[in-house]
């Protein structure tokens, strides 16, 4: 099953996609500037989706590995005006940095809470998830 998904994973994660979604978001500069995920998945995919959130995976899971390999793309998330889009400045980039960290460390402490572990112990299990992290990514790029 995994294999498969791999191969799925691949088969839509082009250098052709990535292209296209830089290019795209050069016109999508600064926070204000954002673009929706239906308006992106359209000129990424020539079409618009049915189910927001199956439909998409796909584009997210581009713009997942986009970012993890370095790409400076950003994202926030609004009712009104959500989306995806390249920081206009550094310090734009690094206030995107800060949030997404905080939300970690916010799911971090809720999973703590809900597994009754104290901080320490929290604090020991991420090291050693990060760790087994590390090592897979280490082992991908091979």
């Amino acid at each position: 099953m995994k294999e498969i998904e791999e191969k799925t994973r691949e088969a839509v994660d082009t250098p052709e996609r990535r292209i296209q979604i830089l290019s795209i978001l050069t016109h999508h500069v600064g926070r204000e500037n954002a673009i929706g995920m239906g308006e992106l998945y359209y000129k990424i995919f020539g079409k618009a989706y049915v189910n927001r959130i199956n439909d998409t995976r796909p584009l997210r899971i581009i713009l997942k590995r986009m970012k993890q390999q370095g790409s400076q793309i950003c994202s926030h998330t609004s009712a009104v005006s959500g989306g995806y889009y390249l920081a206009a400045a550094t310090s734009e980039r690094d206030d995107y940095y800060d949030r997404e960290f905080k939300n970690a460390v916010g799911r971090l402490a809720r999973l703590g809470k809900v597994k009754k572990m104290n901080r320490q112990e929290l604090a020991a299990q991420t090291l050693l998830l990060l760790e087994s992290y590390d090592a897979k990514e280490e082992d991908q790029a091979y």
